[in-house]
């Protein structure tokens, strides 16, 4: 089966029940079970591609706008109803997602759960099995990432049809900037912490009461062995708790630079006893037999 023989089917298959989803699988389940098993693998195998290529930010964004938020599973339904649409409104979202506002019938299909599973459901009835898969899913959504308080500039004719107002997402915008603000500032410390060796060799990472101290002091331990110095540093709970994810979460590439750690993976000290000190910590370190 080539493309136009699966958008032939398609189509003919909406223009019979264009605003009803559950009759549309009805009827592509009909059609499909006229081919033989070979055709409908390769019906499958068509509608996987087509689905996997849908799976680019922009028509995220549409599914978001339309329907007001958008889930990775009502992504995947969203998709594969907008195949259902047929061949022409596919092909143009594709090209420019702002285009499914011209859609006339709109809503019903937009988060339609079922439409995907026809063709598998079908081809298990006829052989027993599942039918087997060729398209990869793609590790990352392709295209451009717009944030939800831009979608208004991005997509004015969708915004304007389903009432997505910008400015009532300024609370998400700030919210954004903020993280964006904690994830900088934990990228930072968790260098300087590695800089500084306050993460022994064995890669345990301090507790905050241990920590708070230290980089108030602004200088490194002396048990450290080192005559480093920064500005004093008022260590709060979250940049703690977002700075010891980041460093549990480096890959050993990046640990690498700091050849002195024999640690592959860093890990938050869970079990210290109540020590008072960072020079304490380490000895509680040693006498747990973890230095």
């Amino acid at each position: 089966m080539n493309i136009d023989h699966f958008w032939k089917i398609v189509e003919q298959v909406h223009a019979a029940s264009p605003h009803d989803m559950d009759v549309k699988c009805k009827l592509l389940g009909q059609e499909l079970r006229r081919l033989p098993p070979s055709e409908l693998q390769s019906f499958e195998g068509h509608f996987s591609e087509l689905w996997y290529r849908a799976y680019n930010w922009e028509v995220w964004d549409a599914a978001y706008i339309i329907n007001g938020g958008c889930s990775d599973d009502g992504f995947m339904d969203f998709r594969a109803a907008l195949i259902s649409l047929g061949r022409s409104t596919y092909e143009e979202a594709l090209k420019n997602a702002d285009s499914l506002a011209d859609v006339e019938i709109e809503g019903y299909w937009s988060n339609y759960e079922g439409y995907q599973y026809v063709a598998p459901e079908v081809y298990r009835e006829m052989t027993g099995n599942e039918v087997p898969r060729s398209a990869v899913r793609p590790r990352e959504p392709s295209g451009v990432k717009t944030e939800e308080w831009e979608f208004g500039k991005r997509y004015p004719k969708l915004a304007a049809k389903f009432g997505h107002n910008d400015e009532d997402l300024t609370w998400m915008k700030n919210r954004a900037e903020k993280e964006s603000e904690l994830d900088k500032a934990a990228k930072q410390l968790s260098s300087l912490m590695l800089d500084a060796r306050l993460i022994p060799a064995t890669g345990f990472i301090p507790p905050m009461s241990v920590l708070t101290g230290v980089l108030r002091s602004g200088r490194s331990p002396a048990s450290t062995g080192l005559n480093f110095s920064w500005a004093p540093i008022d260590l709060d709970e979250p940049l703690y708790w977002r700075t010891v994810i980041l460093l549990e979460k480096m890959p050993p590439n990046e640990l690498a630079r700091w050849p002195e750690l024999r640690a592959m993976i860093l890990h938050q000290d869970v079990g210290y006893p109540n020590v008072e000190g960072f020079d304490a910590w380490k000895q509680s370190l040693e006498a747990r037999g973890l230095l």
